[in-house]
Parts: structure tokens; C-alpha cells; sequence
């Protein structure tokens, strides 16, 4: 954050505290398997996307979960990754990491749990092959 007063500017730097903080290591689309231990794995013990979101929104009362998403392709097979919380998607890279709907989905919505304000920030992804118009 950078301000200006009477005698001259300054640059501030927030310190954000992230309750939590998940590293995707699979590209597959499978669901966590106990979500709400704040633990992200699948039935293979793996941490998928879709498995780091559902930890993510059953936490969605804490400050803020960090998803990271390492170069890859994700294909979005099921529905839509939902988000409800303050949640922060982070790729690799927009020519790295690809989040794709198949043409047959949004890849994310953010429309659930609109009484509540929430913030889902995506960065560096890339999101190709989604359906509808105006979403991810």
C-alpha cells in the first residue's frame, strides 16, 4: 500500500495471516476424503484442487487458504470447484499451470455463500474450456 501526506509518501506492506496452506501435487479432479481435518488428500492420499478447495471452504470462517497449483494441466471433470471463504489460488504461471472445464462446466464459481463476504483471488493460472459467458 503506498500513501501520501503532508510531508511526503510512504510504502506499507500487510502481512496477511494464512490459516492454512496446501500444495497441489496431483493433476487429478478427485474429491477430499474427510474434509473439515485440514488435512487436503484424496482417496490416494493425494492433494488435488479440487480436494484443496473443500478444505479450503470448510475453513472459509478463518482469515485466509493458500492453494498452490505447480505447472500442469487440471482437468475440471466433475462440477464446478466451488469457493466459499477468503481463498488465494496460486499457479506457476499462465503458460504453466491450465485450469480447463472440458467445454462442459465453469471451472470455478464464487457465486456460492453470497451472504457472507468472501474473496477467492486467482493468480498466475490459466483457465481454458470453460462454459458459460462471464465465468471461470
Amino acid at each position: 500500500i503506498e500513501g501520501t501526506h503532508a510531508e511526503g509518501s510512504a510504502t506499507y506492506e500487510l502481512d496477511i495471516a494464512i490459516h492454512l496452506e496446501f500444495t497441489v501435487n496431483s493433476t487429478a479432479d478427485n474429491a477430499d476424503v474427510n474434509p473439515g481435518n485440514e488435512i487436503c488428500a484424496d482417496s490416494f492420499g493425494n492433494c488435488t484442487l479440487r480436494a484443496a478447495t473443500q478444505e479450503a471452504n470448510v475453513n472459509s470462517g478463518q482469515p485466509l487458504t493458500r492453494i498452490n497449483v505447480p505447472a500442469g494441466t487440471y482437468s475440471i471433470s466433475g462440477s464446478s470447484l466451488q469457493t466459499f471463504g477468503n481463498i488465494e489460488i496460486v499457479g506457476a504461471g499462465p503458460t504453466l499451470t491450465i485450469l480447463d472445464g472440458g467445454g462442459a462446466r465453469r471451472i470455478i464459481d464464487t457465486s456460492f455463500a453470497m451472504a457472507t463476504v468472501h474473496t477467492t483471488t486467482l493468480k498466475s493460472l490459466k483457465f481454458q474450456n470453460a462454459l458459460g459467458t462471464g465465468n471461470f
